[in-house]
C-alpha cells in the first residue's frame, strides 16, 4: 500500500505537467528600427492576407508567433497586444481563420510572422476604413490575462516535474535498498 501512494502522486503530477502543453502562444517582437512608444493607439486594424491596401502603410516591426493547440481568438489577441504594445495601429497578412468570428477552433501548432504596421495616409484610409476589421483595446485585458495564466501553468509544470523526479528517485532508492 505504501508504494501505491507515491505512484498515484506521480500520476497526478504527470497529468498536471502534460496539461501545460496546450493553449500556448509565444510571441516575440522585432522592430524594424528603434522607436520610443509614447502614445499607444486606441484601435488596431487587422488586414487579412488577401486584403488590398489602397493607402500608405509603414512596417514598424514583425511579430513572430508560435502556438500549440491554441484557440484562434487567443492567438489574435496576443498578436494585437504585441502590435499595440509597440505603437503599431495595424497588423497585416493575418490568416483568415484568426479573424473568422464563427471559427473557435484550435490549430495543433502554428508558426506565423505578422508585420506590425502604422497607417500613414489617413485621408485615403478614411475613405475605405469600413472595409477592414478594427478592434478596440479590449484585447489588452484578455492578452495580459492569457500571458499570466500561461506563465503560471508553465511554472506549475516545472515544479511538478521537479517533484515527480524526486519521487522517482526516492522510489528507486527504496527498491534498491530492499
Amino acid at each position: 500500500m505504501h508504494r501505491l501512494i507515491p505512484i498515484l502522486v506521480l500520476i497526478v503530477i504527470t497529468g498536471i505537467s502534460c496539461s501545460v502543453n496546450k493553449d500556448l502562444v509565444f510571441t516575440d517582437y522585432e522592430p524594424v528600427r528603434e522607436e520610443k512608444c509614447v502614445i499607444k493607439p486606441n484601435l488596431i486594424y487587422v488586414f487579412n492576407e488577401l486584403d488590398y491596401l489602397p493607402f500608405s502603410i509603414d512596417t514598424v516591426g514583425y511579430i513572430y508567433v508560435e502556438t500549440f493547440d491554441e484557440k484562434a481568438i487567443n492567438t489574435l489577441h496576443r498578436i494585437q497586444y504585441e502590435a499595440w504594445n509597440n505603437c503599431a495601429n495595424a497588423i497585416g497578412s493575418v490568416p483568415e481563420y484568426l479573424t473568422d468570428q464563427t471559427n473557435s477552433s484550435s490549430k495543433q501548432s502554428v508558426q506565423l510572422t505578422i508585420p506590425a504596421l502604422r497607417i500613414k495616409s489617413t485621408r485615403k484610409f478614411a475613405e475605405v476604413e469600413e472595409n477592414y476589421h478594427s478592434y478596440d483595446t479590449a484585447f489588452v485585458y484578455n492578452a495580459r490575462r492569457h500571458i499570466k495564466d500561461q506563465k503560471n501553468r508553465i511554472q506549475a509544470a516545472k515544479v511538478g516535474n521537479t517533484i515527480g523526479g524526486g519521487i522517482l528517485l526516492i522510489m528507486s532508492l527504496s527498491t534498491y535498498s530492499e
